[in-house]
């Protein structure tokens, strides 16, 4: 398909090169689509995509002004970037460097055009920023957490899974009399660094049946002997931190990043759609 924006010819390339850098995020987020389906979704998003930046490039070009000096300087900053990557800029030949000074020309006029559309936008007041924290608060809850101590024994060739078995059972013993999980797990765990301590675990980091253990269970309290897929295992939780949601005081910052940046998602939106209202564009 042939597309054309303001009698500008889109070169099949760009909307490839769009294609290729959208589709690891968008395979993943539509993994349950039809393929067909989803090649042709793609292919359209990435489409509009290079429309739009199309729009904003000509925009760009007819309305914001960059001086020479200032092209300039951004090509001797390229140009110092290449020679330090281990690139010879002798090697860009004259009509090289004007086909580059003309992309930085309107790279520099589109970053300039993104400032102005940004600096349109209000200034956030702490009423605004408060009620996007309460509309938003479980995005920013922290999920629960156990700080958990293990002993593993792997079945293998240094022993069988009934000997690895044995082997638990031992250091079993020697928690019920009363010695320390740290001392036991370096006598005898396959995994006996810091005496086994794993630190602060959530849900998702391990296997399901280490999780299914270690999150029943309270503060000082030994599991029994389990079994996961690496072999046999003793936990220990140390403590628990819950599943929480930080006041406002505390992530403030984040909060108003977040605001900030999808004000400026939108402000950028409208500015696109105002310049589609008003170009020829033609898919054939």
């Amino acid at each position: 398909m042939a597309v054309t924006v303001n009698g500008e010819k889109i070169d099949e390339k760009l909307i490839e090169k769009e294609v290729s850098r959208l589709r690891p995020d968008y395979e993943r987020a539509f993994a349950e689509q039809p393929k067909d389906e989803r090649e042709q979704q793609l292919k359209e998003w990435s489409t509009e995509n290079v429309i739009e930046s199309t729009l904003l490039q000509q925009h760009a070009a007819e309305t914001v002004e960059v001086t020479d000096e200032q092209v300039e300087k951004a090509l001797e900053e390229l140009t110092e970037k290449f020679k330090k990557q281990g690139g010879n800029p002798d090697d860009i030949k004259e009509e090289g460097y004007e086909e580059m000074r003309g992309r930085l020309r309107n790279q520099l006029q589109v970053q300039k055009l993104l400032d102005q559309i940004y600096a349109e936008v209000p200034k956030l007041t702490d009423e605004e920023i408060e009620q996007y924290y309460e509309e938003n608060k479980e995005r920013y809850r922290s999920p629960e957490q156990v700080r958990v101590s293990h002993m593993v024994k792997h079945p293998g060739w240094q022993a069988s899974e009934d000997e690895a078995l044995e082997i638990m059972k031992k250091a079993k013993a020697e928690l019920d009399v009363g010695k320390s999980f740290e001392e036991v797990a370096t006598s005898y765990s396959d995994c006996p660094d810091r005496g086994g301590d794993l630190g602060y675990i959530t849900r998702g980091q391990m296997v399901e049946e280490f999780e299914d253990v270690a999150f029943k269970m309270t503060p000082g309290q030994v599991s029994d002997i389990f079994e996961t897929r690496f072999g046999w295992h003793i936990a220990t939780v140390k403590d628990r931190k819950p599943s929480t949601v930080p006041p406002l005081s505390e992530i403030k910052k984040r909060v108003l990043e977040e605001l900030e940046t999808n004000r400026k998602t939108e402000a950028l939106e409208n500015y696109i759609d105002s310049l589609k209202e008003k170009a020829s564009i033609e898919r054939k």
